[in-house]
This record gives C-alpha cells, structure tokens and sequence, in this order.
C-alpha cells in the first residue's frame, strides 16, 4: 500500500482493510483501492473526488453512496453540517 501525505510517500505493509481498522472515524474508501481522509476532500461532483491539493479521484458506483454518506457525517461531526443545494432560478409562471 502507497500512503500519500503532503510531505511524502509511505510504503506501508498492511492491507487497506487493515488500514481502515487503524485509523478509524475521518476516512473513506471512494472505491476499492483507495482509501480517503474526508478532511482534505473539497469537493464531490458527479463521480469525481477532488482533494484540497486538486488532486481529482473517481468515486465507484458501488461506493458511491456510503461515500457520500460518510463525508455528510464527518461534516456534521466537525460542525458543517451539509445537505442538497437548494436550486434558484425561475419561478414557473
């Protein structure tokens, strides 16, 4: 397994699932093979995951909603709390 910091890249000798044991609440898997610490994600868009170093990750249809839900209670437990956009634009006449 690669780790990936701001300073470095780890080798690490354990398996992600081992991993995600370890380091526990504030991460994610976006798909099978990577694993996300939710407080650098920025923004989620579609199918995209970018990361506040711009770094732009897929996000799998099979993740996809335990992801989301992940990233929502992580912001509620930090105080930023979110929830769908509320859309502007015309009223129908």
């Amino acid at each position: 397994v690669k780790a990936v910091t701001k300073e470095r890249e780890y080798i690490v000798q354990h398996t992600l699932k081992e991993l995600c044991g370890m380091v526990g609440e504030g991460f994610s898997f976006c798909h099978r093979s990577c694993l996300v610490n939710l407080e650098h994600v920025q923004l989620i868009f579609g199918v995209k995951v970018t990361l506040d170093n711009g770094e732009e990750l897929v996000l799998s249809q099979k993740r996809g909603k335990s992801f989301r839900l992940d990233m929502k209670a992580y912001a509620q437990s930090i105080g930023h709390p979110i929830g769908k956009r509320k859309r502007t634009g015309r009223k129908k006449t």
